[in-house]
């Protein structure tokens, strides 16, 4: 195997496994694009990686915590496994401190991009990470070639700090499918339309679940070919 890389990587690590013959094993195809496993890769952290089971039983409970008593979350009389357990705290504050590269395009540009939904979904949102010291950012949001909201940020200021904007749209746009083709027309701004990371939720049986998220920028280039991200 011959590594070439342009820059130095400061270290290398290679990890490599035996098997005891080569029955079920592929020669290497250089020209696959291998995208199980990209695919694969691209859920991590977004959706449950085991097979699912027939028998689950799911719950969910409120708690107020306390700092110095042991609150127990819940008990069962019977056996069992916990498949996944979902944690909660609406109080805590995500770090302000973020830094993030993104891209921008200006008058007659668009950009675009493949992301994935629940196909069991009553509606999907998309929220928007975004510089707002440019200001008044107006962008036609497209869903499979169906206009399905604005991006305005109009009313949106600040400098030195981020915002995030969502627009969310209906089921007749998303449901019963397992991706969606999202694209932003510039239709007027002080400077320009910048986007710097995307997520995507679906509304799936009452619940808001992410589904995929996009990084956009020059330092991400295997999310945006991931999820064929075009701009002009």
């Amino acid at each position: 195997m011959f590594v070439a890389v342009d820059q130095n990587p400061n270290y290398y690590h290679i990890t490599y496994r035996t098997f005891g013959d080569s029955t079920h094993i592929e020669t290497f195809d250089p020209s696959d694009t291998a995208d199980d496993v990209i695919k694969q890769l691209r859920s991590f952290g977004l959706k449950d990686p085991k097979p699912a089971v027939s028998g689950v039983q799911n719950e969910r409970n409120a708690h107020t915590l306390n700092t110095t008593v042991i609150t127990i979350f819940e008990r069962h009389n019977f056996s069992g496994e916990v498949r996944e357990l979902r944690l909660q705290a609406p109080d805590l504050v995500r770090s302000p401190r973020t830094i993030d590269d993104g891209r921008a395009f200006g008058l007659n540009g668009w950009s675009e991009y493949i992301a994935a939904v629940d196909p069991t979904n009553t509606g999907v949102r998309i929220t928007r990470r975004l510089d707002p010291s440019v200001g008044k950012e107006v962008a036609t949001l497209i869903v499979d070639g169906t206009t399905a909201g604005v991006w305005d940020s109009t009313n949106i200021t600040g400098k030195g700090v981020w915002a995030e904007q969502t627009v969310q749209i209906g089921a007749q746009l998303t449901q019963n499918k397992t991706h969606i083709n999202v694209r932003q027309v510039f239709v007027s701004s002080a400077v320009d339309f910048n986007e710097f990371r995307y997520e995507i939720d679906s509304l799936v049986r009452g619940q808001w679940v992410r589904t995929d998220v996009l990084e956009v920028g020059p330092n991400h280039p295997g999310d945006e070919k991931a999820h064929h991200y075009q701009i002009s």
